[in-house]
């Protein structure tokens, strides 16, 4: 739409970003709260760790500008099938894990399993 408008004002379109068709990403506590799960009060104590040790996130760090080490959250080649990184919106030189939508349910599944395993039917 926005390139027919430029066009119609003689302004070449150039300078618009393409449409890009990617999957819809949200943070994991929003998500978690979304689909009910207690785990949404936990992200840190429990989500994340579990995760981490599923190797689906890793902790990264980076020096900080007083020489303190900060450590922050990406996701792990095998977590690249469930989310992607995005620049942190805190920080640029750290990521910020976000979830593919559609793909969470099947993540919150195996994250499930991990953390209640006598959930799992026998």
């Amino acid at each position: 739409m926005l390139t027919k408008i430029a066009q119609s004002e003689h302004i070449s379109p150039a300078f618009l970003s393409d449409y890009v068709d990617e999957p819809l990403v949200r943070a994991i506590t929003p998500l978690l709260k979304e689909m009910r799960s207690p785990l949404f009060h936990h992200v840190a104590k429990t989500v994340n760790p579990a995760l981490e040790a599923m190797g689906i996130l890793e902790h990264l760090s980076r020096k900080s500008t007083g020489n303190t080490i900060k450590k922050f959250w990406s996701l792990t080649e095998e977590g690249l099938k469930y989310g992607r990184n995005e620049t942190s919106p805190n920080n640029p030189r750290e990521t910020q894990p976000l979830f593919f939508v559609e793909r969470f349910p099947e993540l919150l599944a195996r994250l499930d399993a991990y953390i209640n395993p006598q959930s799992l039917p026998l």
